[in-house]
């Protein structure tokens, strides 16, 4: 029998070259093969890193990870008073001049017009104790309101009203002795008549 070896360059049947081409297919798809094994690998690997996690170490360590910070805390405000003055005949006291004072130390710390309403507002104001007075162009006192307590980032309501009387600290408390006015405040006077007779609110 005669037997053919094939070579490359060489001349031959129809059946080697045939299978000479299957072989070298096969060769081209195991090393495409290969590399996508590797190029997935490489692919995982990246995602890992940029989780940003480790493998865990010989000695027992766990996997490290980012860090996560809270939230910075919102800064906080002061409170807002919001508040009425009234006439004696209980109706809206429109364009009144309100003063704010600290019941705790006595002093003036805001003047304000109330609007057509009588409705008069006060913001940002530190935490503490405070009343509201009307006042008079010039700044004597004409009614004095309860005293109440401002927290910070809260809106408190409070009113102060006119008696039928000019009250009888209208010239003497014209700028000073608010720790007497805070003291009439507390024991629920909003404003006292000239014969010295408290009036609480109706």
């Amino acid at each position: 029998m005669r037997i053919r070896t094939w070579l490359p360059g060489s001349v031959g049947t129809d059946e080697e070259g045939a299978r000479h081409g299957i072989t070298n297919r096969a060769s081209r798809e195991r090393r495409m093969h290969i590399c996508r094994t590797a190029a997935t690998a490489v692919v995982a690997l990246i995602v890992i890193l940029s989780a940003g996690t480790t493998p865990a170490s010989s000695n027992g360590g766990s996997r490290q990870q980012h860090q996560v910070l809270p939230p910075a805390p919102a800064p906080v405000h002061g409170g807002t008073i919001i508040g009425t003055a009234w006439r004696a005949d209980n109706t809206p006291f429109p364009r009144a001049l309100i003063r704010l004072r600290d019941a705790t130390i006595g002093q003036a710390l805001a003047l304000t017009r109330a609007d057509e309403r009588g409705n008069f507002q006060f913001d940002e104001i530190p935490a503490g104790k405070y009343l509201v007075e009307i006042v008079s162009p010039g700044e004597a006192v004409l009614a004095v309101g309860d005293v109440f307590t401002v927290t910070p980032g809260q809106r408190v309501s409070t009113f102060v009203r006119l008696t039928s009387r000019a009250p009888w600290f209208s010239g003497f408390f014209g700028n000073a002795a608010a720790a007497a006015i805070a003291t009439a405040s507390t024991l629920g006077i909003t404003a006292v008549g000239s014969s010295g007779t408290p009036v609480s609110p109706q």
